[in-house]
């Protein structure tokens, strides 16, 4: 039996606090023990990548992200965490193509739809990119970033 307090859904609850509070070396410590504990949970993988990236370990965040889908491939959140990676690195066409599976699966995602449109903008693809700044404006009108792009592509 799995006490409460080591459970994996802890261990990623704790990952988490020390993830905010910038303490990664601990997070992934904590990441760690949840994945040996229930690599069926897409949740850690995500959150470990995320800690990963904003440690500018991006392609260790990649593979996690990986991960994550293999487990929940319908999680928008997994694809946008694997296109902000892949953008990070200038793999803009790979990029596209995650924040594409990311507004196919939640076409509200505003966040998901800048990375795509920032995305297609760098491989030269600008009316497909304006096309994204347009969606984003119709989901948030009062978005300052998205109209400036949308005017600046």
């Amino acid at each position: 039996m799995v006490l409460p307090w080591k459970s994996a859904e802890a261990w990623c609850k704790k990952g988490r606090a020390y993830a905010e509070q910038k303490q990664y070396t601990r997070a992934f410590e904590c990441y760690d023990r949840a994945i040996q504990q229930s690599t069926g949970s897409g949740a850690v993988w995500y959150h470990k990548g995320l800690a990963l990236a904003a440690t500018g370990r991006h392609q260790e965040a990649i593979d996690c992200f990986d991960q994550a889908i293999k487990i929940e491939p319908t999680c928008a959140r997994f694809w946008q965490a694997r296109g902000q990676a892949m953008y990070d690195i200038g793999e803009y066409r790979e990029a596209a193509a995650s924040s594409g599976q990311a507004v196919k699966l939640a076409p509200d995602s505003v966040a998901a739809w800048l990375i795509r449109g920032h995305a297609l903008q760098k491989i030269g693809l600008t009316p497909e990119a304006i096309a994204c700044y347009d969606r984003v404006v119709m989901l948030e009108p009062d978005r300052v970033d998205a109209w400036f792009t949308r005017g600046t592509a």
